[in-house]
């Protein structure tokens, strides 16, 4: 059962499949379903931040299926945002390091409730599937 009912939807939308860190998703080509995905992948993000301080390729084996341009980008994005620190070290391989500001740490609660959420969710489908 959809929890939508189909007038809530823009008929002149289109679906198409976009990768996200969690494997390929169809969602709709509409700006806010878009930005949602985004939004997904920067919660992502920030979860695996929550405290810990990690370094680039600890975050992608976190994420295998996010591409380097992808988690490269959304990293940009949350530091210019305020959300996460970047710490580059001058050393030969380079060494860059990842951490939530404190501003990001005022996410964990709602990151937490998330969780929670999606939790519930697969429980109450997997319920509903018996």
């Amino acid at each position: 059962n959809s929890r939508f009912n189909d007038s809530s939807f823009n008929t002149s939308c289109k679906i198409v499949l976009l990768p996200t860190p969690l494997g390929p998703l169809y969602t709709i080509s509409n700006p806010f379903f878009i930005s949602t995905i985004v939004l997904l992948s920067s919660i992502i993000i920030l979860w695996h931040l929550m405290g810990k301080t990690l370094r680039y390729s600890e975050l992608h084996k976190r994420m295998p299926k996010a591409t380097d341009k992808m988690l490269a980008q959304q990293l940009r994005e949350l530091e210019k945002d305020g959300l996460i620190n970047r710490k580059v070290y001058p050393v030969i391989p380079p060494k860059t390091e990842y951490s939530l500001t404190d501003f990001g740490k005022s996410l964990t609660p709602i990151l937490d409730e998330l969780c929670k959420w999606g939790e519930d969710y697969l429980n109450e489908t997997q319920t509903l599937e018996k």
